[in-house]
């Protein structure tokens, strides 16, 4: 197997980057190795990128915000594509294999990578979860809703006001330790500067939020937690296994880690329901 240009590793999941132009994953290196995730290249991975830099696709026209990619799957390989990136992948491979046509643009590459990550996440016992977060006393806290619900706004309210630090803005992953306890990783993906990307915290809570008149929270029972959280995990692959898999981790967490509705107005007297 050729050596690959760049090896990551995120929650025990190891990812193998090749390029024909390796030169074009600066960016995504130096995000990674900021966030002490680039490992050893000896080791054996669980999912194999290869990326091919294709110029006509760079020059299709897309969207400011790089919207989602329309997904298609075949038996066990999925196809993935937006304007600037197609995609494929082999989930029945040891490893599994991803490959990609795609522009030579970061956007584009972190595409590639977060499919990747979607993918070989739940075999590590991890999940990709759209969502932000806080710590306080080194606990994480996790804030998850549909888009427009204040994920970011409680996030950035409640940075530095009763002892509580911003961790992450739009995705995280969680990972059920092999001995119990689920863990919340800060990835080193694309976002706002100034987050402790690659950092790692015990998880205290998850809150399914929406924005209301005053603060309010109160615990969901598991079946209705377990629906509304199936909403924000990011999952490409619905295949049977894959999916089976997700469900079990789900499940998992919100049996593990207390869930609630959190129901808050945009002030940072919200901390104090979540103290």
């Amino acid at each position: 197997m050729t050596v690959p240009d760049l090896a990551l590793e995120l929650a025990g999941l190891r990812l193998d980057v090749v390029a024909d132009d390796a030169t074009a994953l600066a960016p995504l290196h130096a995000r990674w190795a900021e966030a002490g995730a680039v490992a050893l290249a000896s080791e054996t991975p669980d999912v194999r990128v290869e990326l091919a830099f294709d110029d006509e696709l760079g020059r299709r026209p897309h969207g400011a915000d790089y919207p989602a990619l329309a997904r298609r799957l075949d038996g066990d390989r999925l196809h993935v594509e937006r304007a600037d990136v197609v995609g494929e992948l082999d989930l029945a491979a040891t490893p599994a294999r991803a490959r990609f046509r795609l522009a030579r643009h970061d956007h584009s590459v972190e595409s590639a990578v977060r499919v990747a990550l979607s993918v070989g996440l739940p075999a590590r016992g991890a999940l990709l979860v759209h969502a932000s977060a806080v710590e306080r006393d080194g606990m994480a806290q996790v804030f998850a809703g549909v888009s427009g619900a204040g994920k970011s706004t409680i996030a950035a309210m409640l940075d530095g006001a009763a002892g509580f630090v911003r961790l992450a803005d739009e995705l995280i992953v969680v990972a059920r330790g092999a001995r119990g306890g689920w863990t919340l990783h800060v990835p080193p993906l694309l976002g706002l500067p100034g987050l402790p990307r690659g950092a790692a915290r015990p998880l205290a809570a998850v809150h399914l939020i929406a924005q209301a008149p005053d603060h309010h929270r109160h615990e969901l029972a598991r079946s209705v937690a377990l629906r509304e959280l199936m909403r924000h995990v990011v999952v490409y692959a619905a295949e049977p296994r894959t999916t089976a898999r997700v469900l079990e981790l789900v499940g998992a967490l919100v049996a593990e880690v207390p869930t609630g509705r959190l129901r808050f107005a945009r002030n940072p007297a919200v901390g104090q329901v979540l103290a």
